[in-house]
């Protein structure tokens, strides 16, 4: 349930890159000639030409299919039994609504329009047996509260989380989290995105998450927030971050920029670890592949320094 690829600037890069590096640490620890640092992949948070390449070479020498990107089965090798737990947070309808077709919103291939992953999640649990990840899905009517108890729960099995992602409807400086999302939704898909970043104006956004206080993390309900979700730094590896994929999260600069980045900065001194938001509409889909950015996003760093400065620091610790 993970995919990275070329192009990506993300802290979870930073793990892959430390893993990759002590890959290569190895074979260059029985060179003598002082350049063998040089050498070793650079941790930075970029998935540029470098680390392609370098995961290409791991793939290869591992006798897995060479595509240059990370997916599960790479990330799973890659890690090799460190800690790397990863919990998804899925804004999705109630288990009760019936499964609706996508054609009132085109943009959206959604999470909880019928794709078999959602299924599959509800089926089988929340504890993926085959990576180390928790699927924690958010149906209507719950939110904060469950977000709390189920991350808790995961964590006990997984240990401190490499990656918190939150995947449903946003808008600028808000994530649904029970909002509720699809046509079965309406009206948080009105008030929230639907793959256009809603229809409401910010008093209205505001005045609806007052009423649904516990359903979304906003600066509308940061008290809530607090309040729920505070007290949440242990659940975060050193190198952990967050992740809100809901659509134009962290504004653009032509709209909400201010109140993205206010959100980000809050989520990010609240719980200690990096946080990215997307900038564009997104989506999310059936397939690994969807469950990933689409276009540009933006990351946030404890002590507001950058990417790469923060990569470089905590995922070198990474062993």
């Amino acid at each position: 349930m993970i995919l990275l690829r070329r192009g990506d600037r993300l802290p979870v890069v930073g793990v892959v890159q430390r893993a990759l590096q002590l890959q290569q640490s190895e074979p260059l620890a029985n060179q003598v000639d002082g350049n063998r640092n040089e050498e070793l992949l650079q941790i930075d948070g970029h998935f540029g030409s470098r680390t392609q390449q370098a995961v290409r070479d791991f793939q290869r020498s591992h006798r897995l299919p060479v595509t240059g990107e990370v997916n599960s089965v790479t990330w799973v090798r890659l890690m090799n039994n460190r800690p790397a737990g990863i919990a998804s947070c899925i804004d999705c309808v109630h288990h009760s609504v019936p499964y609706l077709p996508t054609s009132q919103t085109p943009r959206m291939h959604s999470l909880h329009d019928g794709p078999d992953i959602v299924h599959e999640f509800l089926a089988n649990g929340r504890i993926s047996r085959t990576i180390e990840t928790a699927i924690i899905p958010i149906r209507l009517g719950e939110g904060l509260r469950k977000i709390r108890q189920e991350v808790d729960r995961a964590c006990e099995r997984l240990g401190p989380l490499i990656l918190l992602r939150f995947f449903g409807h946003g808008r600028p400086g808000v994530v649904g989290a029970g909002i509720g999302t699809g046509n079965a939704a309406t009206l948080g898909s009105s008030y929230l995105g639907g793959g256009g970043g809603g229809v409401a104006t910010s008093q209205q956004a505001q005045s609806f998450l007052r009423d649904r206080s516990e359903r979304a993390i906003s600066l509308y309900n940061w008290r809530h927030v607090e309040n729920y979700l505070g007290g949440m730094r242990h659940i975060f590896h050193w190198s952990g971050s967050v992740e809100f994929h809901g659509c134009h999260v962290a504004g653009s600069e032509d709209d909400g920029r201010q109140q993205g980045m206010q959100l980000l900065n809050r989520v990010t001194e609240l719980w200690g670890v990096p946080v990215t938001a997307a900038v564009a509409a997104q989506r999310a889909g059936s397939h690994a592949q969807n469950l990933r950015f689409e276009g540009a996003t933006t990351t946030v760093v404890p002590g507001g320094g950058s990417l790469a400065m923060w990569t470089s620091t905590h995922c070198s610790r990474f062993s």
